[in-house]
This record gives C-alpha cells, structure tokens and sequence, in this order.
C-alpha cells in the first residue's frame, strides 16, 4: 500500500499524533487483494477464521494477562475497590478477577453451561454492592458482590439491549432496545416499567440527577425526559437545529454530569455533537461537522481546576475536546490511526485514555492535545476499557481473547 503524503502518518512509537484538519477517511485500510481488512485471517478452504494476531505488538506492557476463550466485548472496574474486575464476551460467560493476584474469583455461569448468548454489558453499581450484566438478546441479571450470588433476573425486554445504565443511588436500572421501548427496574425488587415513545431503536440514555427523572435517545434523532415515579413523557427535544439542513440522523449517545444539572451532551450518527437543557427540553448549542462520522460516546471529566471538559469519541478514529463552561472546542483533535472504542478521563489528572482498533492503549494531555504514553501487547484491536477508581491502572478487552491490565504510571515508552 502507497502512503499518502498528504496525510499526517501516526509516529512509529505508536504514541499517537494530534490532527490539525479533518482526514476523509473512505474505508478501512486494505493490505492484500483478499477484500480483508485483516489479510490471511480465514482459512481460504474450510472459512473458519483462524487464531492468526491481526498485528505483531512490538513489546508487551501488560502487568497481568487474562486469558478467555473468544474476544472479549466488555468490562467494567468495581469503583469500591482497586483490584476487582469483571469481564465478558463471546465466551458467553461472566467473569469476576482479582487483579492483584491475577486470580479469577467468580465465573458465571460456574459449570460447563453457558448464558446462550454472547455477553455485551457487564457494569457495576456506583457502590460497587452490585453487578449487572446483559447478553446480546436482551437478557439481564443483577448479582451481589458481597455473596457473589444472583439477585434478579430480568427478563423483560422483547429486543438487543443497546445499553445498560444505573442510577447514581445504585438502586435502578435504565435500558433501551431495538424495538423503540424503554425499561426501568428497580434492583431490589426487579420490578419493571416500559416506556413507549420513540420512533425507531433506542440508542441510549441515562438517568439525570437524583435519579427522578431518565432520558433516552434514539436513532431518529429524538431526545425523550421521562418521570421515572409515574412512567410518563415530560418533553421530547428535536436535536435538528433550527434553519440546518441536517437529516434525521440517530442520536448514538447521552451523557449527564452532576456538575452541570441542568446539560446533557449527545452525539449523533452524523458526526454532529450537541447540547441540550434540561429539564426544560430546549436544545442548546449544536456543533456541526465537529466529526465525519458516527459519534459513539461522550465522557465527561471530573472538575479539575477551573476545566470543566468533555470528550467526543467517533468512529473517525478521533477524539474531540470540549469545554463545557465556555461551550466551545477546545484545541485540536486527538487522531488515532484506527477506531476509537473507549475512552475515559483521570479522575485526578487532565488525562484522556482512549483505546484503539490498533490494539494500543494512549494517555493524552488535554491541556495540551499531546499523547504522553502509549501501552501496546494486544495483538487484536481493543473493544472495552475501564479504569481504577484511583486512575492508575487500566483494564482492556480484545479480539485476541485477552483481558490486560496495565499501569498507566509506567510511561513504558520512556523507558526504551
């Protein structure tokens, strides 16, 4: 494959380089003749897809290396406790490790069965007493992470879970699902409220405040507050500005925040991120074209001096910064070579970790729209990411069918 002079190529450290204009991307990177994203993967005679790594890391930074039995989509770290870890995936299966030890302390199921299906949510509670998991069809169970004993098991959605959301009193469920229904459970008792309103499926939501009040978009563009007490519509916001021409795409993410309760963030199918006030249900400011693709998610920081920022993670393979008090972007894009799939903030420091298809896991500098570290040893791009409670360890899920664990102190790039 020829390089393109004309577009800024990532350093061969694999750290990252930051964008200073937009790249039309057109598709992913083709290196052989096979239509493959990843040459030599299937078996050209049976079509299995092979154990084959999709790249060769050039060092292996992991601290401690989980192995599965197929990739890994999700995983979550307890906020009560600095070294327990859960995880889930194809393998159709739940498991809880301690990362200390490098022990695996819960699978569930804990026999030769399955869950049926594959794992696409596991999040613990905002107190950490609790474990919601869900599979691909919509299944979901709570456990409790003092017995390590199931709780509810909630069978109520009729569609694919898009997402999974507790409240901030770790005593209620928020879930949207592809047949335009909400559900909310109480987690002690599992009973369940439905909502209907949307036209077309529910991306996703979250509860606001004092968990009184949840909203929910979906993919034809609406923003729907609802109560959770009476179950009922409280306003709807149309996220097409007034006087744009943009069609009706999806609204793919919503992200509150306590230090700004009166905001929400959302991020739309096309490239457009916006804000809306609530619980008045009036749009506030848009920023168009702010990315050429699919926005996933939206993360807020926690306040940090005077910065009160916001990050915008789109499969363009960048990430945008905002500040949220003077409601404009905030220096140049963070550029990765491939997609971005996850990210979050330090909770102490302006630092942006982000995981990457290219299987590296970067720390960025906000302050300075600079990446500082890079930790590579997948062999397979990256699919889920969570953060210790104290932001110094980090804890990835892969396509190579490995959980790794690494300290974001370690800098390992200095050290070569």
């Amino acid at each position: 494959m020829e390089k393109d002079d004309n577009i800024p190529q990532p350093s061969t450290s694999g750290v990252g380089y930051v964008e200073e204009y937009v790249i039309d991307k057109t598709g992913p990177i083709q290196d052989d003749d096979s239509g493959s994203e990843y040459p030599d993967e299937s078996n050209s005679e049976s079509g299995e897809v092979e154990d084959t790594p999709h790249f060769i890391p050039e060092r292996e930074d992991a601290l401690s290396i989980f192995p599965h039995g197929g990739p890994i989509f999700t995983v979550d770290w307890s906020p009560s406790s600095q070294n327990l870890v859960a995880t889930g995936g194809e393998e159709e299966k739940v498991f809880l490790w301690d990362v200390d030890t490098e022990k695996k302390i819960l699978t569930i199921p804990d026999n030769d069965e399955t869950l049926g299906e594959s794992v696409s949510i596991v999040s613990f509670s905002p107190n950490g007493a609790k474990l919601a998991f869900c599979t691909l069809s919509g299944s979901v169970q709570i456990w409790d992470m003092n017995t390590k004993a199931k709780l509810l098991e909630l069978d109520d959605c009729d569609g694919e879970i898009n997402f999974l959301q507790w409240n901030s009193g770790s005593q209620g469920l928020v879930a949207g699902d592809s047949n335009s229904l909400v559900y909310i459970w109480s987690a002690t008792t599992g009973n369940c409220r439905v909502l209907a309103g949307h036209q077309g499926a529910v991306t996703c939501g979250t509860f606001i405040g004092d968990g009184q009040t949840v909203i929910t978009g979906s993919e034809n563009g609406a923003l729907i507050l609802w109560s959770v007490r009476t179950a009922e519509k409280l306003g709807q916001i149309n996220t097409v500005p007034k006087g744009s021409h943009e069609d009706g795409s999806g609204v793919m993410c919503v992200k509150y925040n306590a230090n700004h309760p009166q905001l929400v963030m959302y991020g739309k199918s096309n490239g457009n991120v916006g804000s809306a006030i609530v619980p008045q249900c009036t749009l506030g400011h848009t920023f168009l074209g702010i990315h050429s693709d699919s926005v996933e998610n939206i993360v807020f920081s926690p306040q940090c001096g005077d910065m009160h920022l916001a990050a915008s993670i789109s499969i363009d393979s960048t990430v945008s910064i905002f500040d949220v008090k003077k409601n404009q972007v905030r220096g140049n894009k963070l550029v990765h070579p491939d997609t971005v799939t996850a990210a979050f903030f330090h909770p102490t420091l302006p630092h942006l970790i982000t995981a990457c298809f290219d299987g590296i896991l970067r720390v960025w500098d906000v302050t300075a729209t600079q990446c500082i570290a890079s930790f590579v040893g997948h062999s397979a791009p990256i699919q889920a990411l969570a953060l210790s409670p104290d932001g110094r360890r980090a804890v990835t899920g892969s396509d190579d069918k490995t959980a790794r664990v690494f300290d974001l102190e370690a800098r390992p790039e200095e050290n070569e």
